[in-house]
C-alpha cells in the first residue's frame, strides 16, 4: 500500500492562498507576485486539491479569516475616527455573526416552534395512554359500581395526575 506523499506548500503557493483568504483576484495576484493568473489559478487549486475536499465548517473559517482581516484593516481607521469605516466595520461584523449563525431571535423563533409541536405531541400522546389504559381497566374491572366510579372520575384523575407535568412542559422548566 503506497503512502500519500506529503508536499510541502511553496511560500509562493502560501502567499497565493493568503491573498485569496484577503478577497484578491487571480489577476491582481498574478499582478502582485509576477506571474501569470494561470499560474496563480493553478497554484491555488492545487493547494486546495492537496488539503483534501473543503467542507462546509473549512469554508466558514476561510470566510471568518477573511472578514476577521477586514476588520483589522478597518479599525485603525476607526479609532482615528473614520466614520466610513466604522461603517464598514459594523457591516462586517453583522456579515460574521451572520456566518456564525448568532442570530438569537431567529434561533429563538425555532425553538418555540419545536416546543409548542413538542407540547402537542406530549399531549397527544398522554392522552392516547390515557384512553388505551382506561379501556384496559374497564376490560378487567368486572364490578358495576367500580366500573361507573372509573368512568365518571377517570378524566378528572388524569387531569390532576398530569397537572404539574404540564406546567413544567409550558415553564420550559422539567425536574429530572
Amino acid at each position: 500500500m503506497a503512502e500519500k506523499e506529503v508536499v510541502e506548500a511553496s511560500a509562493l503557493t502560501k502567499m497565493i492562498v493568503q491573498a485569496r483568504e484577503r478577497g484578491k483576484s487571480f489577476i491582481q495576484i498574478a499582478e502582485d507576485y509576477e506571474i501569470t493568473p494561470e499560474k496563480a489559478y493553478a497554484d491555488y487549486m492545487a493547494f486546495m486539491e492537496s488539503e483534501n475536499e473543503v467542507n462546509e465548517y473549512e469554508y466558514r473559517l476561510l470566510q471568518l479569516r477573511r472578514l476577521e482581516r477586514l476588520i483589522d484593516k478597518c479599525y485603525e481607521l476607526v479609532e482615528v475616527g473614520s466614520v466610513d469605516h466604522m461603517k464598514l466595520t459594523l457591516s462586517v461584523i453583522k456579515e460574521i455573526s451572520a456566518l456564525l449563525g448568532l442570530h438569537k431571535e431567529k434561533a429563538q423563533q425555532i425553538v418555540q416552534v419545536i416546543d409548542q409541536r413538542q407540547v402537542v405531541l406530549v399531549t397527544n400522546y398522554v392522552q392516547a395512554v390515557s384512553d388505551t389504559l382506561k379501556a384496559q381497566v374497564l376490560r378487567t374491572v368486572t364490578a358495576k359500581k367500580a366500573r361507573e366510579q372509573l368512568e365518571t372520575e377517570w378524566d378528572r384523575w388524569v387531569a390532576e395526575a398530569s397537572a404539574e407535568p404540564l406546567k413544567e412542559i409550558e415553564q420550559d422548566k422539567v425536574k429530572v
